[in-house]
């Protein structure tokens, strides 16, 4: 029980990745990659290198973990 319970939660996070790649390929074909979706600031290269899907800039990261 505890086996299936386990690849369901990995099946759940392997699907939750691809429809944040998903989403990256869509901002790539509308030309919003790489910025920020709460201030239109350009994301770092380094931070899009390290998670191509990341949606905020570090600013706007530090900013809404600070608020969680």
């Amino acid at each position: 029980m505890q086996g299936q319970a386990m690849a369901q939660a990995s099946m759940a996070r392997h699907q939750q990745r691809l429809r944040l790649i998903d989403a990256a390929i869509a901002r790539v074909d509308n030309d919003d990659y790489g910025d920020c979706q709460r201030c239109d600031e350009p994301i770092g290269v380094g931070r899009l290198r390290f998670d191509p899907t990341v949606l905020l800039c570090i600013d706007c990261a530090k900013e809404a973990d600070s608020k969680a």
